[in-house]
């Protein structure tokens, strides 16, 4: 096997990932629906509107892309509207 090319997470991704670790995600489990349900019902409201302010305040495509599954690129106007509601 023979190594080609290794990416580096883009900034937004680490804040968002800094973010959920203070908030005390593991983020080895992320992938788990379940585990990320817990973790989010036992956040209090005000870490519950930091998470979202996370998220809103960068944007990535691969997060929009869950919000406007039909589309290309999804939008970002109404990207932080459908962070809010969820």
């Amino acid at each position: 096997m023979k190594k080609i090319l290794e990416r580096k997470p883009q900034k937004k991704v680490l804040s968002i990932v800094a973010v959920l670790e203070e908030l005390g995600f593991n983020i080895h489990f992320l992938a788990s629906k379940n585990y990320v349900l817990r973790k989010l019902e036992k956040l209090c409201p005000r870490d519950l509107e930091k998470l979202k302010s996370a998220f809103i305040n960068n944007k990535h495509p691969r997060f929009m892309k869950y919000f406007f599954p039909r589309e290309p690129y999804g939008y970002s106007k109404i990207y932080g509207e459908k962070i809010e509601k969820a």
